[in-house]
């Protein structure tokens, strides 16, 4: 059976040290602590994340080709969306 360790005076005041150099409160109440209604969100957008589309390959029949005009790789495009 493990035992649960509590922390030490030195483990403590290295945490505080921490808490300052990042300005985070510590060991007052959470209230303190910013929730996600307080930080700004960036839109969430839509990334095409099909290589083929991200590389700039042109689409021949619903495949990108290469340079020399090879099939690479079906695109993947709507899959993700």
């Amino acid at each position: 059976m493990k035992t649960r360790r509590t922390k030490t005076g030195s483990q403590r005041r290295q945490l505080e040290w921490l808490a300052r150099q990042l300005n985070l409160p510590f060991g007052g109440p959470l209230r303190d602590v910013p929730t996600t209604s307080d930080v700004a969100t960036a839109p969430a957008t839509i990334v095409n994340q099909c290589d083929g589309c991200r590389a700039g390959m042109p689409i021949v029949n619903g495949n990108h080709r290469d340079k020399n005009d090879v099939p690479y790789m079906g695109c993947t495009a709507e899959r993700y969306s």
